[in-house]
């Protein structure tokens, strides 16, 4: 797994819930420590989750990529906590699907 890799529960059981919902995958923001944010960017994950419990399932797209960014906007806490390098490879991807109007 990488910095924008989509990532699942190794384990099913294990699915990423909230009080509103459960989620089938969601966008690795950081490793070290390791932190997950919907594709929708509503919902974060850090200290109830563990990288040895989680597999790459594919690559989050660029709108996904945007909603992460736009919800690290939102927690700047979380955005120091993921650090630089991160937030450049999430705007890498989110830019690639970036079609300006013209």
């Amino acid at each position: 797994m990488d910095i924008g890799s989509l990532a699942a529960p190794k384990n099913p059981r294990n699915a990423l819930a909230c009080g509103c919902g459960v989620y089938d995958r969601a966008v690795v923001v950081s490793l070290q420590p390791f932190v997950l944010i919907s594709e929708e960017g509503d919902m974060r994950w850090s200290a109830t989750v563990a990288a040895a419990d989680f597999e790459k399932v594919g690559d989050a797209g660029p709108q996904a990529a945007r909603n992460v960014l736009d919800r690290l906007g939102r927690d700047p806490e979380t955005a120091e906590a993921v650090g630089a390098d991160a937030l450049r490879v999430l705007r890498g991807i989110a830019a690639a699907g970036f079609d300006p109007v013209i």
